[in-house]
């Protein structure tokens, strides 16, 4: 079944030794992709939000709004990590905009800066682990580039 607003759900990352456990909230709607975390205070150390590309495709972000420093993780398909990037908190405009090097984005979850690096994890090698549940709990979603 398609997942409802605001689920919060666990995940795990994984190279196949080190392991990630995070909290991660979805951004179903896209009114939810736009707010993203925008005029939050904080988040918890692993927790995040996740954000749904159907089809994959190249993303754009934006921090207008966000009170802290984020990274965000972009996906494949097949929930492999292909890259991630660090973000700085931005209260006016004109906002800097962080575009993802893959155009095969399907997922890209936002969580706090450094945070796979001090697990010893790294794109190319991490994937989410059991990725067949986390892929089924969605319909496939509008097309939205935030």
């Amino acid at each position: 079944p398609s997942a409802s607003a605001k689920d919060v759900f666990p995940i795990v990352l994984t190279d196949g030794q080190k392991t990630l456990p995070l909290r991660v909230e979805d951004a179903v709607t896209e009114s939810e992709r736009r707010k993203g975390l925008m005029f939050r205070k904080n988040m918890d150390p692993k927790t995040g939000t996740l954000f749904v590309f159907n089809p994959a495709q190249k993303i754009t972000l934006w921090m207008k709004n966000v009170e802290f420093n984020l990274e965000a993780g972009c996906f494949n398909s097949e929930g492999k990590l292909l890259e991630t990037f660090q973000m700085t908190p931005c209260k006016a405009d004109p906002c800097e905009i962080y575009p993802s090097q893959s155009d095969q984005v399907s997922y890209l979850i936002e969580w706090a800066p450094d945070l796979l690096k001090t697990h010893g994890l790294n794109p190319g090698t991490t994937r989410i682990q059991d990725f067949n549940k986390i892929n089924a709990r969605w319909k496939p979603a509008a097309s939205v580039t935030r």
